[in-house]
């Protein structure tokens, strides 16, 4: 025991008691509750030399470490020349079931497992299991590679130069863990070319493709553990070029995470969606058994038609949308806040354009269903528009949504339920101009928030000359903050 004091003898030479070792296949436990390491097996110890003669260290072990079982090997300086006036050098290999570590370094002194510093490269299915090997939490990947360096200064850990990738993500940067208090301290900094959520969480350690299972959802259902954020403090600071949610797309995204006693926030947040903008804030209390959630976002001039992908020619709509979001709610994921939601949300359309026919339509008369048995595409200006929505256990409703083009004002109502992201809409068209033949039927919009269908409700009765509407929209009043 006394090659593993921390203090020199009273002699102060700082060489150890043991010159030597030889230890066959020898029965181990170990509990390391300060870094999260406990292992149970056989160890194997033996004094070797290289082809040239000089002589190295060979630890060998096979058994449980972190209740995973792991295999382990380590090459290091001779105990006949150890000293804790010198660096000792050593390198080392570790594999488990699914994951294997390697690297190689030095202690500052040998035996003083608090001053070290070493490079390190893993590899395996799932970045979570090295836990087994380091006795670090990550999060759930699928096939990864991670390397970096790691600098240990007593309670003090710095990570630098990380580089990791998992499918088509990358992230890269620096992470400090300061271990001196009860609850650990993380800060980083961290930056992306490309984060893909389908290469986060519970499908992507299954190895499930997209193709497999593609989602029927807008909003991803890629979750947070609440746990990961009550065991520590944290403040992480990210850049990212492009983050892939589903099948939106964000761009330029910056903002700064923290964790205070079990309460994640990410503020601020700034990023790029659809050649628009989008700010806020997003917090998360995971102090109890279910995670509660507040988000405050703005998006303002979203390019919404983007979101319209016809089989054939243009986009049916060119907008620029405006809209405020509120929120409450609980979960971990886009798909769980949404499906739990309340609040309210309030959007308005700047201006853009409609295909004449579906403006048309929703009067439908002899000139839009002209429009549309021809399949023009044939714009309308949109004026302006807006819709209120409040939202209650992830059900939106409105009953003032309006649409105003050169050709037809457009009213609505309706609910979408954010659990399905089923739409239950309803839109009547009111003619600026005079049209024959107008049938009193709205239009039904229906389907998913992917996959919406246009269809018209059975006429209840038949016009044979509406005027048109004489009503103007005040745009200017409509549009005010």
């Amino acid at each position: 025991n006394a090659n593993w004091q921390l203090s020199d003898r009273p002699d102060g030479d700082g060489l150890p008691l043991i010159r030597g070792l030889s230890m066959p296949q020898a029965r181990a436990t170990l509990h390391d509750a300060r870094r999260h390491l406990s292992f149970e097996g056989s160890v194997s110890v033996q004094n070797l030399t290289d082809r040239s003669g000089a002589p190295w260290l060979q630890i060998l072990g096979k058994g449980q470490l972190n209740e995973a079982a792991v295999e382990f090997q380590t090459i290091s300086d001779p105990l006949a020349s150890a000293s804790r006036r010198q660096p000792y050098h050593f390198s080392f290999a570790e594999r488990s079931p699914s994951s294997q570590l390697s690297g190689r370094g030095a202690l500052a002194h040998a035996f003083d497992f608090d001053h070290l510093e070493t490079r390190f490269e893993a590899s395996g299915d799932n970045l979570h299991d090295l836990y087994a090997l380091a006795g670090v939490s990550l999060i759930n990947t699928g096939t990864y590679r991670l390397s970096g360096t790691m600098q240990r200064r007593d309670a003090l850990t710095d990570f630098r130069d990380l580089n990791a990738t998992s499918g088509g993500s990358d992230l890269r940067g620096s992470v400090s863990v300061d271990a001196s208090d009860e609850r650990p301290k993380l800060s980083a900094d961290l930056h992306s070319n490309v984060l893909r959520l389908v290469d986060l969480g519970e499908g992507a350690a299954r190895h499930e493709s997209v193709s497999q299972h593609p989602s029927a959802l807008l909003l991803s259902d890629a979750a947070l553990k609440p746990d990961v954020v009550r065991h520590g403090e944290a403040i992480v600071r990210f850049q990212l070029q492009r983050l892939e949610a589903t099948r939106l797309s964000l761009q330029q995204i910056a903002g700064t995470l923290s964790i205070d006693h079990g309460i994640l926030t990410l503020s601020p947040l700034n990023a790029q969606l659809l050649d628009g903008h989008l700010s806020g804030r997003w917090q998360l209390n995971a102090t109890g058994d279910t995670a509660l959630d507040t988000l405050d976002l703005h998006f303002s001039r979203l390019q919404i038609g983007q979101l319209d992908h016809p089989a054939r020619g243009a986009p049916r709509y060119e907008a620029l949308l405006n809209a405020q979001l509120n929120l409450a709610a609980h979960g971990s994921s886009l798909h769980q806040i949404g499906a739990s939601a309340n609040g309210h949300i309030a959007t308005q359309l700047l201006s853009g354009t409609l295909r004449e026919s579906l403006a048309e339509l929703s009067g439908v008369d002899l000139r839009g269903l002209g429009l549309a048995l021809t399949r023009s595409q044939q714009q309308t200006t949109i004026r302006c528009g807006a819709a209120h929505f409040e939202a209650h256990d992830g059900t939106l409703t409105t009953d003032d949504l309006l649409i105003d083009t050169d050709e037809v004002r457009i009213s609505g109502q309706g609910t979408v339920q954010l659990d399905s992201e089923a739409l239950h809409l309803e839109l009547r068209g009111h003619p600026k101009q005079p049209r024959l033949l107008r049938l009193k039927a709205p239009v039904q919009i229906s389907g998913t928030l992917l996959h919406p269908h246009v269809g018209l409700e059975q006429p209840k009765s038949l016009q044979l000359i509406d005027r048109g509407s004489d009503r103007v929209v005040d745009c200017q009043a409509l549009l005010a903050p």
